[in-house]
């Protein structure tokens, strides 16, 4: 949604915080852009905080956005997939330009050294976007109360110098120092099943 709300940073954008995904990018002043997934959850979330931040809401903006599938299949003879067609895309935030960006790369490599370019970026990214997937996966299933749980422990001083220091790209770099400063994350793990 493209909503207009008071300013709340001091760079002048406008900022609409409380949410893991708050990606704010350049609009006009006092426009902001927020997004909001199809799921309740995530519209329950992005209406609770128009409560709690009055905006307006100028227009919604809508685009399939894909995810990745680790099933698909992106090359077949001299055709390949790369970024969105691929589903190269992070299921935790939706953003897909590192992944795509680091298969392209394999994909110029393995047309110059005739070896598989679906080996290839699986090899490099794929274990990161399947991450990603399996934490989507397990959010998808969360009621509020969960949201507040893993927002309560990622507040932590602790776990946000974790976070801080280490790129979001790669949750596998990540996942077991946060489970071995904080072995709470561990109760999130029945919504994996």
């Amino acid at each position: 949604a493209v909503a207009q709300a008071p300013l709340a940073r001091d760079d002048g954008q406008p900022h609409f915080p409380g949410h893991a995904r708050d990606p704010v990018g350049p609009r006009p002043p006092a426009r902001g852009w927020r997004s909001c997934g199809p799921s309740r959850h995530e519209q329950f979330g992005f209406f609770r905080l128009l409560q709690k931040r009055p905006g307006t809401i100028l227009e919604w903006q809508s685009g399939v956005i894909p995810v990745y599938d680790p099933k698909l299949s992106t090359q077949k003879d001299n055709v390949y997939l790369v970024g969105d067609a691929a589903t190269h895309v992070k299921a935790t935030t939706y953003g897909g330009i590192v992944p795509a960006l680091m298969a392209a790369e394999e994909l110029s490599t393995a047309i110059e050294t005739g070896t598989s370019y679906e080996t290839r970026w699986k090899k490099r990214v794929g274990k990161e976007l399947y991450m990603h997937l399996l934490i989507r996966k397990m959010m998808d299933k969360f009621r509020p109360q969960d949201f507040d749980k893993l927002v309560a422990l990622v507040n932590q001083s602790r776990i946000r110098n974790i976070i801080s220091t280490h790129d979001r790209e790669f949750p596998s770099k990540i996942v077991f120092k946060l489970l071995l400063k904080e072995p709470r994350f561990l109760t999130f793990l029945p919504f994996l099943v």
